[in-house]
């Protein structure tokens, strides 16, 4: 049955009112999917969908960032698990490539634009990736605790990451057994020698966000567990 909008609705409100409808939608689904157990189970099938839905700008914002390094870092839920993005900021640091997905949350939940690792095909992320040596994408994970927990088709990687944040007092699961993170169409393992998933609690992101210093020393012991493992970034 075709909608009918109220009789003299003028011309210039219909944007405002589609626009009114697609977020109820998305509230909606939302609001169903949020209680499966899954996140594979997202409400668009991948990221280019979902950005299609939505306006670049407003609902959310993309930073894609091609520094002609080997190591490409990703945070793919930059405002939907919070302090990822300021954490992969930190590490990728002035000369590591660098791509963030911020969503905005001015009118729907952030969660609606929450698309799996494997499904992320936006095309400046796979051009970043896929022009790397290696990835790192950093996510954030509800258990409870103050945990890294380190996936990811670069076993050599995940280990040394692993040590270097145990040395620096950071309780790192590897492998993690909650997020392997082992499928190759995953943004991680999209570059030409795979890479890792720092999947963190909320406490340790927390932590990192608030202390400065800290987070420093977590960017440094990551960087230098790359470099062990790969070499010094050029």
């Amino acid at each position: 049955m075709r909608k009918c909008l109220p009789q003299g609705t003028p011309p210039r409100q219909l944007p405002q009112l589609k626009r009114a409808f697609f977020v109820w939608a998305a509230v909606a689904a939302w609001t169903a999917v949020a209680a499966w157990p899954s996140s594979a189970d997202d409400f668009y099938p991948d990221a280019v969908s979902m950005e299609a839905a939505w306006s670049e700008g407003r609902d959310y914002r993309v930073e894609a960032l091609a520094r002609g390094s080997p190591v490409a870092v990703f945070a793919i839920h930059g405002g939907i698990e919070p302090g990822t993005a300021r954490v992969a900021r930190a590490l990728a640091g002035a000369d590591w490539n660098l791509f963030v997905f911020q969503a905005l949350g001015k009118d729907i939940p952030s969660e609606a634009l929450h698309v799996t690792s494997r499904h992320f095909n936006d095309p400046r992320a796979l051009q970043l990736a896929r022009s790397s040596l290696l990835g790192i994408s950093i996510h954030g994970e509800k258990d409870s605790g103050s945990i890294a927990c380190i996936g990811g088709l670069n076993a050599p990687l995940r280990q040394a990451v692993a040590q270097s944040l145990r040395a620096i007092g950071i309780d790192a699961q590897e492998p993690c057994s909650r997020f392997p993170a082992l499928a190759l169409d995953n943004i991680a393992n999209v570059p030409r020698d795979h890479g890792i998933q720092i999947e963190m609690t909320k406490s340790l992101r927390n932590g990192l966000v608030r202390d400065q210093d800290r987070l420093a020393r977590f960017a440094e012991a990551v960087r230098e567990a790359v470099s062990r493992v790969a070499g010094p970034p050029r």
